[in-house]
């Protein structure tokens, strides 16, 4: 599309269920987001069966698979995800304002974000919740803003189980691997390891503002340019961390 494109989207009171059995590729080229997977304002998706997912934008924001405003989102695939901007934000599996994202997939997660920006991988805000089940790797970039490998804020929760490794950069901004705030709460098992890396501040695991995250991570790397973390936990917050590996 030359404007703003979209995949599946249930929108304003609506739902859609949809069967299918290959991939699912959303471009824009112009002026405006990409979205491949939504549901809106009280709206409810369920696809099944879709294999791989790419979602791509020039000049927008790009977003895989999101729900907001009271919706529900429940995807099945067999592949993996990628989604890039060269110019807006790039979120991987968010759900946003009373929210709730069910993810099983087979594969990696690829969020990239070349311009000015924000990345998030897998991401739940303000009482939302997402779960994200048979993820392999979770790579995260940002070129212009923060980038997030998986969040939960504003009494939210994200439940992921994976089988790979983490790596969250950005080239402008602070950086976290898993990180939760303001009541919130992050479950993260069968991580590997835990790259994260930022011009600012970079954190590997962080919980704030009486927040919780319980993580299984092999090993965890951090590199910044000012401040760096391999786990904090900060104002009445928890962290539960089981390594086998190095923490550098």
């Amino acid at each position: 599309a030359g404007e703003r494109a979209y995949g599946a989207v249930a929108e304003a009171y609506s739902e859609i269920d949809l069967l299918m059995a290959g991939d699912m590729v959303v471009t824009s080229t112009g002026t405006g987001e990409a979205v491949g997977i939504g549901a809106m304002t009280s709206g409810d998706i369920t696809v099944d069966g879709l294999a791989n997912l790419a979602v791509k934008a020039t000049d927008g924001r790009a977003m895989g698979i999101g729900a907001q405003d009271d919706s529900i989102a429940n995807v099945t695939m067999t592949g993996g995800i990628n989604v890039a901007t060269v110019s807006g934000d790039a979120y991987g599996a968010v759900a946003q304002t009373d929210s709730a994202v069910d993810l099983l997939m087979d594969g990696d997660m690829v969020v990239t974000s070349t311009g000015a920006g924000e990345a998030i991988g897998i991401g739940a805000q303000t009482n939302s919740e997402v779960k994200v089940e048979g993820l392999t790797g979770l790579t995260v970039k940002a070129a212009g803003g923060r980038a997030i490998g998986i969040g939960a804020h504003d009494n939210s929760a994200a439940d992921v189980t994976m089988d790979g490794n983490i790596t969250v950069v950005t080239e402008n901004g602070n950086a976290y691997g898993a990180a939760a705030s303001n009541g919130s709460n992050v479950n993260l098992t069968g991580a590997k390891a835990m790259v994260v890396s930022a011009d600012l501040d970079a954190f590997g695991v962080n919980a704030y503002g009486g927040s919780t995250v319980s993580a299984d991570v092999e090993s965890i790397e951090v590199t910044a340019g000012e401040r760096a973390y391999g786990a904090v936990a900060e104002a009445y917050s928890e962290i539960d961390l089981l390594m086998a590996g190095d923490m550098v």
